[in-house]
């Protein structure tokens, strides 16, 4: 928060709209850096663009729908090396997974227990949260708005990118209404 007579960082970012590949620059070294070039341009090669959405954090949207943000520094302070990326989740994973790999559905599997499953508390006001079917398991009141991956492993990394691909995929299947683009039950 500003002190008296100052300007928060909030209101300088709203009124500049920072790149975010200045505030990778300014916030984050090493792996951590790459790890964060590497998202933003599989982000950007999907055609989405982050925008500014709030102090050091950027939406992804896909036609119009929130696909998850991605975040750096720890909003005002500025923490060095803090990489956060959120991915909105889905009702049923599987019927998306069906049209990948093996190395896929098993990474997916694997890392969405371990990393991403955080019970509902109505934190964002989506109470009670998601029923979410993953690899035949399903999980109840899943919080569809607050889990972060903090500075990704090199796996987590690939996690997100699968992530990412199935929330399209999701977002492309409720906005046609059809159920043309899911992969073929086997």
């Amino acid at each position: 928060m500003a002190k008296k007579g100052q300007i928060s960082h909030y209101a300088a970012q709203k009124a500049a709209k920072p790149d975010v590949r200045e505030l990778i620059d300014l916030t984050c070294d090493g792996e951590v850096r790459t790890r964060a070039l590497e998202l933003l341009a599989f982000f950007q090669s999907l055609r989405m663009k982050p925008a500014w959405a709030s102090t050091n954090s950027y939406a992804l949207s896909y036609k119009g729908k929130r696909v998850g943000y991605f975040k750096l520094g720890r909003g005002d302070k500025f923490a060095r090396n803090c990489l956060d990326v959120q991915i909105y989740p889905i009702e049923n994973y599987d019927a998306f997974l069906r049209g990948r790999t093996e190395d896929e559905r098993a990474l997916f599997c694997a890392e969405f227990g371990n990393s991403f499953v955080r019970p509902c508390r109505a934190c964002g006001g989506c109470a009670p949260g998601l029923d979410v079917t993953v690899c035949g398991e399903t999980y109840t009141g899943v919080c569809r708005c607050s889990r972060y991956i903090t500075n990704p492993t090199e796996r987590q990394c690939a996690f997100l990118r699968l992530m990412t691909e199935l929330r399209r995929a999701y977002i492309l299947e409720t906005a046609v209404g059809t159920r043309q683009n899911l992969p073929p039950e086997k």
